[in-house]
């Protein structure tokens, strides 16, 4: 949660007019929303968001693999 007790929501997709519909309609619920471009290196790169959701898109174009962070991210 963010500091006003709102849950922070991050949207990872490589599809940037998916990133603002998504964007509008979390934040229009009250959501915080961090959106990424593209998959992070690693969950480290994912950490300073401290997301208490992930919305991910599965298939990057470019050769990003959702399915690959999702795992990572399950743990």
């Amino acid at each position: 949660m963010d500091g006003h007790g709102r849950i922070r929501v991050v949207v990872i997709d490589d599809d940037e007019p998916v990133l603002r519909l998504l964007r509008e309609v979390l934040e229009g619920e009250g959501y915080d929303v961090a959106t990424l471009t593209r998959p992070p290196r690693d969950l480290a790169d994912l950490s300073p968001l401290a997301a208490d959701l992930v919305v991910l898109d599965l298939h990057f174009r470019g050769g990003g693999d959702g399915a690959a962070l999702l795992a990572a991210i399950k743990g």
